[in-house]
């Protein structure tokens, strides 16, 4: 589960609509994107986990894909017309590269995006962590990966949807409607089992495609390099990591 993700300032307006934050994920061309920053390496989300996950249950209701018409169908329901905005990034090499085509994509449904790279410690700090009672940035496009943690689907959505910072101050989405009904079925699920619990998760990942505080914009496969010639019985794990359990040195 190491991603690249986009996140909105609920508080802010035109983002405390969800259709503008929709019509956001909407505008992406995803497979170009990835063509051009990871290639072989990454897939376009259709839920809030990849399709490779154990626990995927299939697209969410927004099985976000490239659909400029959709996108503007979106922003003008709400209402937005000639926007311009600051997309903040962090300074990783290959967050630069999705940032540069999704300034391209915005352009083509009419929003003007300066894109704004900083340190991930600084981007936090002067831009989502502040004082203010509503937070300074637009969105923001990053990396992140949970995943070191473990893979289980309620560990990944309260690291980023949890009563946490990224929460209260970040996409500042904690106490919406959207909010509590996740949580609600978030609760519900941690203590089921089985199909009840996965058909629990789904009604999560469809509220996450519809609210979209925060959404992965790539899925990344995670990539471990071994020399097979110097150890026995080592494998790579599925999140980040290294597991040497029943290794030796050859």
């Amino acid at each position: 589960f190491a991603v690249a993700f986009m996140m909105f300032n609920t508080k802010k307006a035109p983002f405390d609509d969800a259709r503008v934050r929709q019509a956001f994920l909407y505008a992406i061309d995803y497979e170009k994107m990835i063509q051009n920053a990871l290639p072989d390496v990454a897939t376009r989300p259709q839920s809030f986990l990849p399709e490779s996950h154990v626990d995927y249950t299939g697209p969410a209701t927004n099985d976000f894909n490239h659909d400029v018409d959709k996108a503007k169908q979106l922003l003008d329901e709400a209402g937005v017309k000639d926007l311009s905005i600051v997309m903040d990034t962090t300074d990783a090499g290959w967050i630069a590269g999705l940032a540069t085509q999704i300034q391209q994509d915005l352009q083509a449904i009419g929003v003007t995006a300066e894109i704004s790279s900083q340190a991930s410690s600084a981007l936090y700090s002067n831009r989502c962590d502040t004082d203010d009672a509503v937070q300074p940035f637009d969105i923001v496009v990053a990396p992140g990966d949970p995943g070191c943690f473990g893979t289980d689907p309620d560990l990944l959505m309260n690291w980023w949807y949890g009563d946490n910072s990224w929460t209260e101050k970040r996409s500042s989405w904690k106490g919406s409607e959207g909010y509590t009904k996740l949580h609600e079925l978030m609760d519900q699920a941690f203590k089921a089992e089985g199909s009840e619990q996965k058909d629990l998760w789904k009604q999560c990942f469809d509220v996450l495609s519809e609210e979209v505080p925060l959404y992965p914009i790539v899925h990344r496969q995670v990539v471990t390099a071994f020399l097979e010639d110097k150890v026995n019985n080592f494998l790579p794990i599925g999140c980040t990591g290294l597991q040497f359990k029943g290794v030796s040195a050859k």
